[in-house]
C-alpha cells in the first residue's frame, strides 16, 4: 500500500508559518517604488517568517504566487500551479532592485512543468493609467500578475481517477470509470458506470478536494446503480478507502491496479515523519512529503562547532530508493551542508538493517549512516 499525505499538508516548516500572516494587499498603494518597503524592512533585519503579497495569474488563473520572506532563503517566492496535484516552485534569495521595481530571485529546484523551470525569475511592478500592473518573468517566459484574488480551478482529486469496482465475496457488482482530458481544456471529467449490461452516466460534475460529486443518468436502474442527484464519490486519505454513496447506500470501492498514476513509495515516503539520519556531524529528520509523494521534506540540524542548528529543504523521490535536493543549501550558517550543488540520500539494507549513504556531488562523502527511530 503507498504511503499518501493529507493533501492538506502540501508543504511543511516555513510555509505551515505564512498561514497565520494573512495577505497584506494594499489598498491605493498606486506608486511607482512599489517594493521600497520591502527592500528598507530588509535592510533593518526581518526576524521571523512574513508573508508580503499573494499575487493570482491574471491570464487563465493557471497559479499563484506568494511573495514572503523566509528565515533561511531569504525574500521568496512561493508558486502553486494549479494541477490534479498541484505543483509547487520555490524561487529564493530574493534581490530587490535599485528602483524598486522589481525583485530577482533563482529557482534552483530540479522539477519543472510547462510553465516554471530552473533558472532566473523576477516579480515586476509598473504603473499604467494610475494603475498598479505586476509581471512575472519566469526564466523565458512572462505572465500577468493580479492581486485579485481568484479560487482555484478545484480540478477533481487525482486519487478519484481510475477505474473502480464495487465487489462481494469477490464478485463484481458494478464497475466506475473515470476519466479527464487534456489540461488545456481544463481536465474536463468523464465518468461511466456499469452494472451487468446497464450503462450509466456521471452528469454535472463537481469537485471539492477528496471527494467528486455528480448526477447519474441511465434509461433503467440497476440493483445497486441508479439514477439519482448528488451522488459523491470520495477518497479518505487516513485509511485510503474509495466510497461511492448513491441516495442512502454507500459501497467501499476497490481501485483496480494500474489505474493510477501514482509514483512508487520508496524507503523515505514509508517513513515520513518516522526516521532520523544519525552522523557525529548532523541529524537529519524526514519529517514530511508533498501529497503526491514525489517531493520529501527534510530538516536538518548540523553537529559540528558553530553549525546551523535549524535549516531545511525539499528533495526529489527518485526511483532508486533515494532522494536528490530540489533546493540550492547556501547558507553561510552551515559548516558541513556547504559548498556543493547537489545532495543525494540513497537507503540500502545491510544484514537486515537500514543504513544511509549520503553523496555530495555525486561523491560518497558519508557512508553506512544509522537511522533511528523519532520520538516525539
Amino acid at each position: 500500500m503507498s504511503l499518501k499525505i493529507n493533501k492538506f499538508i502540501l508543504i511543511a516548516s516555513s510555509f505551515l508559518l505564512l498561514t497565520g500572516c494573512g495577505n497584506s494587499t494594499p489598498t491605493n498603494k498606486v506608486h511607482k517604488e512599489f517594493f521600497k518597503d520591502i527592500a528598507l524592512e530588509l535592510e533593518e533585519g526581518v526576524e521571523e517568517e512574513k508573508l508580503y503579497y499573494t499575487f493570482y495569474d491574471k491570464e487563465d488563473n493557471r497559479f499563484n504566487v506568494e511573495l514572503y520572506y523566509d528565515l533561511h532563503f531569504g525574500l521568496a517566492l512561493k508558486i502553486e500551479e494549479y494541477d490534479l496535484w498541484n505543483q509547487l516552485f520555490s524561487p529564493n534569495g530574493g534581490q530587490v532592485s535599485e528602483d524598486y521595481e522589481s525583485i530577482t530571485f533563482v529557482n534552483s529546484a530540479y522539477e519543472k512543468s510547462e510553465l516554471f523551470s530552473r533558472g532566473t525569475y523576477t516579480l515586476t511592478h509598473s504603473v499604467s493609467n494610475n494603475k498598479d500592473n505586476f509581471t512575472l518573468t519566469a526564466v523565458d517566459k512572462t505572465y500577468s500578475l493580479t492581486l485579485d484574488k481568484k479560487e482555484d480551478p478545484h480540478y477533481i482529486d487525482k486519487d478519484l481517477v481510475g477505474e473502480f469496482e464495487y465487489l462481494v465475496n469477490e464478485e463484481l457488482k458494478f464497475s466506475l470509470n473515470v476519466e479527464v482530458g487534456e489540461k488545456a481544456d481544463k481536465y474536463p471529467v468523464t465518468i461511466s458506470l456499469k452494472e451487468g449490461e446497464k450503462d450509466f452516466s456521471g452528469e454535472n460534475v463537481r469537485n471539492n478536494g477528496t471527494t467528486t460529486t455528480f448526477d447519474i443518468k441511465g434509461n433503467s436502474d440497476g440493483q445497486y446503480i441508479k439514477s439519482a442527484n448528488n451522488v459523491t464519490l470520495t477518497y479518505s486519505e487516513g485509511n485510503e478507502t474509495y466510497t461511492l454513496k448513491i441516495n442512502n447506500n454507500s459501497y467501499l470501492l476497490n481501485k483496480k491496479e494500474g489505474s493510477q498514476d501514482i509514483p512508487e513509495g520508496n524507503y523515505f515516503t514509508d517513513n515520513v515523519g518516522k526516521i532520523k539520519i544519525v552522523s557525529t556531524d548532523f541529524e537529519v529528520k524526514v519529517s514530511s512529503a508533498s501529497s503526491n509523494n514525489e517531493t520529501i521534506f527534510l530538516i536538518f540540524k548540523e553537529l559540528v562547532a558553530d553549525g546551523n542548528s535549524n535549516f531545511w529543504c525539499w528533495f526529489e523521490v527518485n526511483a532508486d530508493d533515494s532522494i536528490t535536493n530540489m533546493q540550492a543549501i547556501t547558507s553561510s550558517k552551515n559548516k558541513v551542508f556547504t559548498g556543493h550543488e547537489k545532495y543525494v540520500f540513497k537507503h540500502k539494507v545491510v544484514n537486515n538493517v537500514d543504513l544511509i549513504d549520503l553523496y555530495f556531488d555525486d561523491v560518497l562523502t558519508y557512508q553506512n549512516l544509522t537511522v533511528e527511530e523519532v520520538v516525539e
